[in-house]
């Protein structure tokens, strides 16, 4: 269209997983000397559309405008039961006669929920190109979410009476368990504006002022190991302001920009944990701020030589108010305080390359050198927090080598973490499990082949 384009985007994304893992640990932890496993089935289905209309008229005002919605369906159970003779789970039954640990059943415990959860959106932003080198914009994002979740105990852990439910009871299971129904509703609108100057036509200064805002949601309440844990967990918001430039110098052959934001956050979603770890939740925490630059650098140092380099580092990262205490939460449920930084989250990050690209036998080739570094971390707001895991800096080289061989076959060889760098991404430290670490693979060596058509 003349005027403008109009574009529909949608989108079905459907994901199933079978979890099952050792539930040993955690019931020597609550003292019960019984082998035991749990099986997760979930379901996640997300059903997502977008509609957009960018108009391209002549003069100095334009303007994008759009509607978004989306669904998710999301199903969760827990069987947590003894095992046969080989480790594996024994076939599900709930009934309360068949409990693990108060006659000679099978059962040590049983939970489901499920979520329905829909959004929507209305966005809209104006650009007005004024005075030559300037261009103001203003937009808004309206957002509304709605939420259901039901949730009960099918077979509650040493069962004596019927399990309560949060939220307003709908049903009962066949122990007589409550099926409690949890609803939840939100909308807030949300500003943006920016004012950018186009100093020469490869020199861009902007400023910019935006506004987050994420859903709140519910937790598996009424757990049997946790106490206090809060049903639900409202949104939290945050205001950013950017100060930024974006140009190239030097005939093109280095681009360079970089940005400098303040992020004030509050009413953070933050994830405690229960006595032994083994439930994770969610609820709000406070206040903090997050200051820092972020820049990234490419240069064309000759015809075959290109060199990157990036990074974030923050000024800033820490709480500006201390987290309040959870009513008849555990005392294992230990909150952060004023000044504490915000975990997994270090001072510095970087990354370099340098890529040459060249001909081998008169076949396109290219030969890459690439550099990450992170800082160090913890796990928790609380350092001494006997759940905190200390993360390491760590500095991860990586070699590649590509041979085009011909418009469809390529070869190449890698070595991945060449200086056998333990690099540990994440940690999550609990009673049964202390020092359980995500962490990098070792040297890695190897090659690929390639076939497009």
């Amino acid at each position: 269209m003349p005027f403008g384009t109009f574009s529909l985007a949608a989108s079905q994304f459907n994901h199933d997983i079978a979890l099952t893992f050792d539930s040993t640990p955690i019931l020597l932890f609550f003292g019960v000397p019984i082998p035991g496993i749990t099986v997760q089935p979930q379901s996640y289905d997300t059903t997502m559309v977008e509609l957009r209309f960018a108009s391209a008229f002549e003069g100095p005002v334009n303007f994008v405008s759009g509607l978004y919605y989306q669904k998710d369906e999301n199903d969760f159970d827990v069987h947590v039961s003894t095992t046969d003779g080989f480790g594996n789970a024994v076939p599900w039954d709930p009934l309360n006669a068949n409990d693990a640990l108060v006659s000679t059943g099978t059962a040590f415990f049983g939970r489901f929920r499920k979520d329905e959860i829909e959004q929507g959106a209305l966005f809209g932003e104006v650009t007005w190109d004024f005075m030559e080198r300037w261009q103001l914009l203003a937009g808004f994002r309206w957002f509304g979410s709605s939420l259901e979740s039901r949730q009960a105990t099918t077979h509650a852990f040493a069962p004596s009476g019927p399990s309560p439910a949060a939220g307003v009871v709908v049903g009962t299971t066949v122990n007589g368990n409550a099926i409690g129904l949890l609803e939840q509703s939100d909308d807030t609108i949300r500003p943006k504006a920016s004012l950018s100057f186009q100093w020469t036509e490869e020199v861009l200064f902007y400023a910019l002022y935006s506004e987050g805002f994420r859903t709140g949601g519910v937790n598996n309440g009424n757990q049997p190991f946790a106490p206090g844990i809060p049903a639900t967990y409202a949104s939290d918001e945050l205001q950013n302001v950017e100060f930024g430039i974006k140009s190239r110098w030097l005939e093109r052959r280095l681009q360079a920009n970089a940005t400098v934001f303040f992020i004030d956050w509050d009413n953070i979603q933050v994830e405690p944990r229960d006595p032994a770890g083994n439930i994770p939740f969610t609820t709000n925490g406070g206040a903090a701020e997050v200051n820092g630059l972020e820049w990234s650098i490419e240069a064309l140092l000759t015809d075959e030589l290109t060199l990157s380099f990036g990074g974030t580092h923050f000024f800033d990262h820490e709480l500006t108010e201390t987290q309040p205490v959870l009513p008849g939460a555990s005392p294992f449920v230990i909150v952060g305080r004023e000044g504490d930084e915000i975990p997994n989250t270090p001072d510095t990050q970087l990354y370099a390359s340098l890529r040459w690209d060249t001909l081998v036998w008169t076949r396109a080739a290219s030969f890459l050198v690439d550099l990450n570094y992170r800082g160090k971390t913890n796990t928790e707001f609380v350092p001494t927090s006997p759940f905190n895991i200390e993360l390491d800096s760590y500095t991860v080289v990586n070699l590649f080598a590509n041979v085009q061989i011909d418009q469809h076959f390529s070869v190449g060889l890698y070595a991945k973490n060449v200086t056998d760098e333990l690099a540990v991404y994440d940690g999550i430290g609990t009673f049964q499990d202390p020092q359980a670490i995500v962490a990098n693979r070792p040297r890695t060596l190897g090659f690929n082949v390639r076939w497009q058509y």
